[in-house]
């Protein structure tokens, strides 16, 4: 269906969160897309491909290993960002993976942002500076990061995340 819809555009750009930044990454192929911006995605959610990662446990039955395989799709030509929270640990490590099988696509991190990345963002009012960015050719960070940053000053959820984080060291 996607390779019907997409033919007619001279390029095509995918978008998601969390488990919808594995569909993007999933379905580039299919949608000949040359771009993506993901947000917090994982690379898989089958057991013996990330077994570290126990939080969609419930979520994977069912899910087919060698259909949901991204190394089976590659499209080393795809360009883009990943938006991930470094102090997310699992979330940094699928993002890691990820760009090991897309190559072309970097990781932007946005320290103390949850999961998905883009919380204080959104809690800020600025989600459409994502979707903004999305659009770029190819996705850029900079406005992410700049929103993100202005964010900082007045989220006490951010202070407190931080706060946290040195206490425990």
């Amino acid at each position: 269906m996607l390779r019907a819809l997409t033919p007619h555009y001279k390029a095509v750009h995918m978008l998601g969160f969390s488990m919808g930044g594995y569909g993007a990454f999933r379905f580039a192929m299919a949608a000949n897309a040359t771009y993506v911006l993901a947000v917090s995605p994982q690379f898989s959610i089958h057991p013996d491909v990330v077994p570290f990662d126990k939080r969609f446990r419930s979520d994977a039955q069912g899910f087919d290993r060698s259909l949901g395989d991204l190394t089976r799709v590659p499209r080393p030509d795809l360009q883009g960002v990943i938006l991930v929270d470094p102090f997310r640990p699992l979330d940094l490590i699928n993002a890691q993976m990820l760009t090991t099988a897309f190559p072309r696509v970097r990781v932007a991190r946005l320290a103390f942002g949850g999961h998905p990345a883009t919380r204080l963002i959104a809690r800020a009012g600025k989600s459409g500076v994502v979707q903004r960015a999305a659009l770029d050719t190819p996705p850029r960070p900079a406005q992410i990061i700049a929103a993100h940053r202005a964010a900082r000053a007045s989220d006490a959820k951010y202070h407190a995340a931080v706060a946290a984080r040195l206490l425990t060291r």
